[in-house]
């Protein structure tokens, strides 16, 4: 799976969001997760045709990068 160097320099393991999921940290719909992700503005990982999962540590950088 991906690999973020934040979660790298904390030596933690990362953890795995699926777009339901994002969108509620985000506040958006998941329609609108998965657009952002085509779009190249999230980073998430498309697993199998129907799987695609986001490193929490992009989900969160992404969040705070749009509220500032």
């Amino acid at each position: 799976m991906g690999w973020h160097p934040a979660v790298a320099a904390a030596g933690k393991e990362e953890r795995f969001l699926r777009p339901h999921q994002v969108a509620r940290i985000l506040g958006v719909s998941s329609h609108q997760v998965r657009k952002l992700w085509r779009q190249g503005k999230l980073p998430g990982e498309k697993l199998s045709e129907r799987n695609l999962v986001f490193p929490e540590s992009a989900v969160r950088e992404y969040r705070d990068s749009i509220n500032e």
